[in-house]
């Protein structure tokens, strides 16, 4: 519940402790701890396809997409 898509192809734990999960087709969803929120190429992800999550020190969060055409 929450997800956007059930297809997972990465899940990631940021350094704050949110949970990340990169969908097939769904976009990326974070899970705070209470409530799960996602972002899909209409917040501005170059594709809904998600196979990478990293962090940066200073709290970026990266984002590798598929782009399908």
């Amino acid at each position: 519940d929450g997800l956007a898509d059930n297809d997972v192809h990465v899940i990631a734990v940021g350094p704050d402790g949110m949970v990340w999960v990169g969908t097939d087709d769904g976009g990326v969803s974070y899970f705070d701890g209470n409530l799960w929120r996602t972002f899909t190429v209409d917040d501005g992800l170059i594709g809904n396809a998600v196979h990478a999550i990293a962090f940066a020190p200073d709290g970026v969060v990266w984002i590798g997409a598929w782009i399908l055409r």
